[in-house]
């Protein structure tokens, strides 16, 4: 199935939003004895979010899309 390539004004604040997430995820991981769960809850109340699997979806879901893209 051929995905849309016409993305609304709120997919792309959407996807600007979960590469942020994504990046800081990233950065914070690379840090000297980081901890996933803490670094998923931190992000939680940074974003607002209520569970710490979401930030796992996201990441999951930018990296997806990164490597579709071909820029991962």
């Amino acid at each position: 199935m051929e995905e849309n390539k016409i993305k609304t004004k709120f997919r792309i604040e959407q996807e600007a939003k979960e590469t942020a997430i994504y990046n800081e995820y990233n950065a914070l991981m690379s840090q000297r004895d980081a901890k996933a769960t803490l670094v998923r809850k931190y992000l939680c109340e940074k974003y607002g979010f209520g569970a710490s699997t979401t930030i796992w979806f996201i990441y999951k879901r930018v990296e997806k899309r990164l490597k579709k893209e071909g820029k991962l």
